[in-house]
């Protein structure tokens, strides 16, 4: 062996446990970087999702439509003048309880009485002319023409004399009905002529309601259904009503078909104009089965929809067809059993088989988990 040989021999084997270390130290990277690798790689277990539920249950399940109305008196008119003059009195006002003949104005009826005098004085007149000529004619003095004329003349002084006192009758105005005054459109001094408004009057003695109502409410309603009615004013009593009509067209823009309902003797409670909120109760269904409005928001009667029920901690995809709706509850018509625990918020997400945690238990508990 050469002396250059056993000097890199010498040299090696002094380098030698400098490299261990270092293929050591490799040896452990590599290791550390696959075994986080294989880590990364491994399909990793998801927390569950928080959840609040609400349980299936059985439920007296009122349906009913909600509504506006407007009062309306059992009969509404306006007293219109048919003749010209000028308003004298006014004899009434606005809310004044009125009885069926009560004079409620009168006009100026001087110049109409005058014309009645005198159209009495012709009437006269043609009278005594037609008892003369009548006798004047059997003795065949007159010829039957003269008396034609003048029977005809003491027809039209008749006339003249019903015509004057049906004038002076409507200068007065007298209430049809017992009631209260609605409105006040004249006073005295104005000039009125054929057709003006003088006052507005309502028969009170029971008022009916006026709503309208989409034509599938429309088809369910019948005479007698009953309604609650109530002001917006919070304070104010709950009275009730029943449907006494449902007028049998419907708007053709609107597709509203209007309903009446008798909310009987309440006045003052309610007046003639108020708005009011209804409730019709459209049926009432006992024991059926119901999930919270909550749950399902936005369904309407009759969809189907898919829910989330929680079995030993799992959510469980479900396809529930729903009934009737009223404001807090949802029918089950299909699809759930009475006591299953529905996911009611925390579900967006959720796929069927995912876990869950539910975290309103201290309300609504799930037996199974």
């Amino acid at each position: 062996m050469t002396a250059n040989a056993r000097g890199w021999t010498h040299s090696a084997v002094q380098r030698l446990p400098l490299i261990l270390a270092v293929a050591i130290v490799v040896g452990l990277l590599v290791f550390e970087f696959v075994g986080i690798s294989e880590r990364s790689d491994a399909p990793q277990e998801s927390a569950p999702a928080p959840v609040t539920v609400t349980r299936v249950s059985r439920v007296d399940l009122n349906e009913s439509y909600l509504s506006v109305g407007t009062v309306a008196g059992l009969a509404e008119v306006r007293i219109m003048s048919q003749i010209e003059g000028v308003v004298t009195a006014v004899l009434v006002r606005p809310g004044d309880r009125i009885t069926a003949g009560q004079t409620l104005a009168t006009l100026d009826d001087r110049l109409l009485r005058a014309e009645l005098t005198q159209a009495e004085a012709a009437a006269q007149r043609s009278a005594d002319d037609l008892t003369r000529t009548r006798g004047l004619t059997e003795r065949g003095i007159v010829e039957t023409a003269r008396l034609e004329a003048v029977v005809a003349q003491e027809a039209i002084d008749r006339a003249a004399v019903d015509r004057l006192r049906t004038q002076i009758s409507l200068s007065r105005f007298p209430s049809p009905f017992d009631g209260v005054v609605t409105e006040q459109l004249a006073y005295p001094g104005d000039t009125v002529r054929s057709g003006s408004p003088l006052f507005g009057l309502a028969d009170v003695s029971r008022l009916r309601i006026i709503t309208k109502v989409p034509e599938n409410i429309a088809a369910r309603l019948t005479p007698g259904m009953t309604a609650s009615v109530r002001m917006d004013d919070p304070d104010a009593t709950e009275l009730h009503a029943r449907v006494s009509r449902v007028y049998p067209a419907a708007d053709p823009v609107s597709h509203q078909t209007t309903a009446e309902l008798d909310a009987g003797a309440v006045f003052p409670h309610l007046q003639p104009g108020f708005l009011v909120r209804l409730r019709l109760m459209l049926a009432e269904r006992p024991g059926v089965l119901a999930l919270g409005r909550q749950v399902v928001p936005d369904a309407m009667p009759h969809d189907t929809v898919a829910l989330m029920v929680v079995r030993g901690g799992i959510a469980e995809s479900r396809d529930v067809q729903l009934g009737a709706i009223n404001e807090t509850h949802v029918e089950v018509v299909n699809g759930l059993e009475e006591n299953e625990v529905v996911v009611s918020r925390g579900g967006a997400r959720l796929a069927s088989g995912d876990p869950v945690r539910v975290i309103d238990a201290a309300s609504v508990s799930d037996p199974t988990q």
